[in-house]
């Protein structure tokens, strides 16, 4: 009993001295804008977030306080640097996460199908750029599915990507829990999960020939290059750029426009369609663009 107060105590005091850290904070701050683009403001919110976030890592490990760990990160540790950013990456996500997005999907797949069929180009090229858990790259492919059944001849190409690759690694798996799914209509459930039951807990597994349907990889958005060369029809980008800085999210919204084929489709989040002016797009619906030709 005695030992346990004893790590709570010192787990206590570690999170405290990491609360007050200002400069510690602003070292881990600028580390974590150049690793990963992700811009946390100095203020007392950001100080605790990061503090809560990293503490436990930090005394798992056996460090006293941020400068030891900033040393770490910089030194070059591949899993030290994961473990860094998945620690202080918000992944919040679901099924049909502003579902108004998916209709407008649903609405306007015919329409580039027949225009794909027309340039005999039977192929469509999908990237989701910030595929979390893998809720939004699987509500895509089912909303894909649904709308054009008749793609046996097709190639589909989906990408979804992901900075952490913690979260990639569940999202490959595709095992959900009974809530997680609750958004998704039953006959959808039915179509593309499976369920097994373990201690009378039952999850949720899409079934393999979808999850095959796409790769999942890692990827950091804000790379001076990204590591491909063709273009998309769709690309989505939600709830991302608003982690960035102005300045950084506005160039990753232009290395994706790039990376667009003519006429394709961005999604963005509601709350970032401020941080999407380049002259490659023009708004197409809310929280929408399309490429310029």
């Amino acid at each position: 009993m005695a030992s346990i107060e004893r790590h709570l105590t010192n787990s206590r005091e570690l999170l405290q001295q990491l609360q007050h850290d200002d400069f510690g904070f602003q070292k881990m701050a600028l580390a974590l804008k150049e690793l990963a683009g992700i811009h946390m403001i100095p203020n007392e919110k950001n100080r605790c977030l990061m503090a809560g976030r990293l503490s436990s890592v930090l005394f798992k490990s056996g460090i006293r306080d941020y400068s030891e760990y900033h040393r770490l990160i910089r030194s070059g540790n591949a899993a030290a640097i994961q473990e860094f950013i998945s620690a202080l990456t918000t992944n919040t996500t679901e099924f049909f996460r502003e579902a108004r997005h998916f209709e407008v999907l649903r609405e306007l797949l015919p329409e580039l199908a027949a225009a794909k069929r027309k340039q005999l180009v039977p192929e469509i090229r999908i990237w989701c750029a910030a595929a979390s858990t893998g809720q939004e790259p699987y509500t895509i492919l089912m909303t894909l599915l649904e709308s054009l059944p008749s793609l046996a001849d097709w190639q589909i190409r989906f990408l979804a990507t992901d900075i952490d690759q913690t979260v990639l690694a569940r999202a490959a798996a595709g095992v959900y829990t009974a809530a997680e799914v609750a958004g998704i209509p039953p006959n959808l459930r039915q179509k593309y999960f499976s369920t097994r039951t373990s201690d009378k807990v039952t999850s949720y597994v899409v079934l393999p020939q979808y999850r095959n349907m796409i790769r999942f990889a890692p990827m950091n958005l804000s790379e001076a290059s990204y590591p491909f060369q063709h273009r998309f029809d769709i690309a989505f980008c939600r709830n991302v750029l608003i982690y960035f800085d102005r300045d950084s999210a506005g160039k990753v919204i232009e290395k994706i426009a790039s990376h667009l084929n003519p006429g394709g489709f961005l999604f963005v989040g509601h709350s970032e369609t401020g941080l999407t002016k380049t002259s490659l797009l023009k708004p197409f619906a809310n929280a929408i663009y399309r490429r310029n030709p």
